[in-house]
């Protein structure tokens, strides 16, 4: 009877899981046709013909805009999904709480690892001998990112991704999954899936192993509001750093050892959950 109850619990876990995962994917797919529509409509007006590479073109060149709405669209459908499996209010539903304790402490330990951690990654992976053609694939999609103008770089890049991001696979997936799974093995599974939507094989394992150390950070702390300012500060970092050439060597080691020293840090903060603090929501 307690296998019966637990292989029940495990299997309404992935399935909460699997439908949220569902609501981002089919955001995008809904946003992408609905402008794929569009430009065909548009192609056929004025050429009177049907042009799949100009639609292609388009849509390419919309790729951030497309990415930005779907976002949007995906944040408020996982927001309701959530309220309803887990019947609180949507904000709590997701776990955008500050319950923590030391928050400026937690927040700001987050931000710098942030800021930190994106140089140290950029470091890793350009020292890595990676296969030529993954490099490739990676520089296609970054080139994709810079060809965007400022504005929307800094909307769906640096704010909406991060906020989308957190939602979905730490509040949404992992925070089902966590229901019915070891947490560990919750927050591995949410960070491959996370991985596995970068597309690119490095893009993959990097975003994997940053999956991993933000549903870490949502795990510690019960709340997604310390990844999500992590997410935002290393987002962020990765559009400043593209304005340079490049990164002194001594700054990419400093950046190493101090985004070591940030993980470490945050290990040892204690997530206060006595009586006395009571749980606010934004």
């Amino acid at each position: 009877m307690e296998e019966q109850s637990r292989a029940k619990r495990v299997l309404g876990a992935i399935g909460k899981a699997c439908a949220i995962f569902g609501v981002y994917f089919g955001a995008q797919v809904a946003v992408t046709s609905f402008f794929t529509v569009i430009f065909t409509a548009l192609s056929v007006s004025s050429g009177g013909t049907f042009d799949q590479e100009a639609i292609t073109e388009r849509l390419n060149s919309c790729l951030m805009e497309i990415t930005l709405i779907s976002n949007v669209l995906a944040i408020v459908l996982c927001m309701l999904l959530c309220s309803i499996f887990r019947k609180k209010h949507p904000i709590e539903a997701i776990d955008l709480t500050v319950s923590f304790d030391k928050k400026p402490l937690t927040l700001g330990a987050c931000a710098f690892l942030g800021i930190f951690g994106q140089i140290a990654i950029l470091f890793l992976l350009n020292i890595i001998p990676f296969p030529e053609s993954w490099q490739q694939m990676l520089n296609e999609n970054n080139s994709q990112i810079a060809s965007s103008g400022v504005l929307i770089q800094v909307l769906s890049v640096a704010i909406m991704a991060p906020l989308a991001e957190e939602i979905i696979f730490r509040a949404g997936i992992q925070g089902s999954l966590k229901a019915g799974m070891p947490r560990w093995c919750a927050i591995v599974v949410s960070a491959l899936i996370f991985g596995i939507m970068h597309g690119n094989p490095i893009g993959i394992i990097y975003a994997s192993v940053l999956g991993i150390l933000m549903g870490w950070i949502y795990s510690k702390f019960d709340s997604i509001i310390p990844s999500m300012v992590f997410h935002l500060a290393f987002n962020t970092m990765s559009l400043i750093i593209s304005l340079f050439e490049g990164i002194p060597f001594i700054i990419c080691i400093i950046s190493c050892a101090l985004f070591a020293a940030c993980i470490a840090f945050i290990a040892t903060i204690d997530k206060s959950k006595g009586e006395n603090n009571n749980d606010k929501t934004l």
